[in-house]
Formats: structure tokens, C-alpha cells, sequence
């Protein structure tokens, strides 16, 4: 039998070991430049940018919670919109470092995790997978 923690490990092992093979091949196949992550923001515009999504992001978060909480939604809802919002900032660094900076391709990185981020949050929010709606 399998416990909550295990399923949990489970699927962080399985979400990261994804997210790191799809940057080998999206490194390799579009020949990005081999920095590890951008921890910086392409320019003032992006921070700014940046802190309204994520403030509107968390406030939509805590109406899921809350919704999820009167049993609107689902579980497995809540947790595929919480994978498909993590996405909307990544859109968001993908645009601007492909209008910003073309040369360093990090632009691919960013679309690729946004795709993971979507994909994982449709098969949660579809097929319940590794039962995490039951933690």
C-alpha cells in the first residue's frame, strides 16, 4: 500500500525528472545558451509586469481555495488550475525574453516549462493521477 507522502514524493520526482529531460532536449535540439536559469528580469517593464500577475494569480488561487473549500469544485480541479496558473508567468518571460533578447533563445526554456506546467495540469486535472486529490 502506498502512502500520501509517497504518492506526493512520487509525483514531485516525477514532475522534476520531466521538467529536466524536456531542458536537456530543448538546450540540445534549439541551442540555447547553456546558463542554467535567468534569475534576473529582462528589464524594469517585466518586474512590474511580473508582480501584477503574480498578485492576480494568488488572489485567484485563494478563490479556487475557497470554492474548492464550499465543494464547487473539485479537488482535482484545484490542483490542475493551480499547474495551469503556474503556467500564465512563464507566458509571460517567454514573450518579453523572445522581444528582449532573441540571441540567448531563452525564450524555448520558458515555453517548454509552460507546456509541462499545462500538460501536467490537464492529466491532474483529468485522470487524477497518483491519487493526490485523496492527501
Amino acid at each position: 500500500m502506498v502512502t500520501d507522502g509517497e504518492k506526493l514524493i512520487l509525483f514531485v520526482l516525477t514532475l522534476y525528472t520531466t521538467k529536466f529531460l524536456l531542458k536537456i532536449v530543448l538546450i540540445d535540439v534549439f541551442k540555447v545558451d547553456k546558463k542554467p536559469y535567468h534569475m534576473e528580469f529582462v528589464n524594469n517593464k517585466h518586474q512590474k509586469i511580473n508582480m501584477i500577475v503574480v498578485a492576480f494569480i494568488i488572489i485567484n488561487l485563494l478563490l479556487f481555495y475557497y470554492l474548492q473549500h464550499l465543494n464547487i469544485i473539485s479537488q482535482m480541479l484545484f490542483l490542475g488550475l493551480c499547474f495551469v496558473h503556474l503556467a500564465i508567468p512563464l507566458f509571460i518571460e517567454a514573450f518579453l525574453w523572445w522581444k528582449e533578447d532573441n540571441e540567448s533563445r531563452y525564450f524555448v526554456l520558458c515555453i517548454g516549462d509552460e507546456l509541462l506546467f499545462i500538460t501536467f495540469g490537464i492529466v491532474i486535472w483529468q485522470f487524477g493521477i497518483f491519487g493526490l486529490t485523496t492527501i
